[in-house]
């Protein structure tokens, strides 16, 4: 069983980025960074992290600035700055080879440290797993009207649409708790402003750099509503080294809906990427 250990890192304008590792029983020579989604934290992803760390790989998992444990500094909460806190982090705890694996907010997180060129594919990491994040958001108008709800109706009506827009197929009530837990967390004004950023984002430049320069695995729910219709548009900027991977009947939440197939699609990925 892999050890765990919690932890935190004082990040570059004076906030702090607590995140957990995960160190397989024989050591790891590569180290995988997972960066989990909007609203939620660290340890919703420990289960994929332990499976990684069960196949010989050094795991660390973050919450990013403004979510679970790290709290932001003197340069706010946005994407850059949730970039700037990976470079760091890769810095401080990137032990062999490094690699990265995204969801929904994380993997536009891993596309920002790429376009910023904080972090360079196939040098300052070596291969990627995206899950849920193409090369842009695939409802920006949606997403703007959701934040404009959030900072003027407050966290329950934003969450009606949230859960309409992004919880479908999961119990309509279901939804709505969820939906509302994410805006709880994080705030109606932090949920907003991040998402207004994220809207007006188009990393195709940078999905093409990395999908061209490292091994990338893109993995899509066939339903996610944030993603699903950007697939053909993705497929023509793909680079050479990536490929993309449909989860048939999934919808967004991949990591919760398809867990065990995620965790098929992560063990070929670390297969192929280290070497075996």
């Amino acid at each position: 069983m892999a050890s765990e250990e919690r932890l935190s890192l004082t990040s570059w304008d004076g906030g702090t980025t607590a995140y957990i590792t995960l160190s397989p029983p024989t050591g790891g020579g590569d180290t995988l960074f997972i960066l989990h989604g909007l609203g939620e934290n660290g340890r919703v992803w420990l289960y994929t992290g332990r499976l990684a760390a069960s196949l010989g790989v050094r795991v660390v998992i973050p919450d990013l600035r403004g979510h679970g444990g790290s709290r932001p500094g003197s340069g706010g909460v946005s994407l850059g700055a949730m970039a700037m806190d990976l470079e760091a982090l890769v810095k401080q705890e990137g032990v062999g080879r490094v690699h990265l694996m995204g969801f929904s907010l994380g993997g536009f997180v891993v596309l920002e440290a790429v376009d910023k060129g904080l972090l360079k594919p196939g040098r300052g990491f070596q291969s990627a797993i995206m899950v849920g994040a193409l090369h842009r958001p695939a409802d920006p108008e949606g997403m703007r009207a959701r934040a404009r709800l959030a900072r003027e109706k407050g966290a329950e009506e934003a969450a009606r649409a949230i859960a309409v827009a992004v919880y479908r197929g999961v119990n309509r009530e279901a939804a709505y708790q969820a939906a509302l837990k994410l805006l709880e967390s994080l705030g109606p004004r932090v949920y907003a402003s991040i998402v207004e950023e994220l809207a007006g984002r188009d990393y195709s430049q940078a999905f093409r750099r990395l999908t061209t320069e490292a091994p990338t695995t893109v993995v899509v729910g066939s339903r996610d509503p944030l993603a699903a219709s950007l697939l053909e548009e993705a497929r023509r900027i793909l680079g050479p080294r990536g490929r993309i991977v449909v989860v048939e009947g999934a919808g967004h939440l991949v990591h919760l809906e398809a867990a065990s197939r995620l965790a098929e699609d992560l063990r070929t990925h670390l297969d192929f990427a280290l070497g075996r």
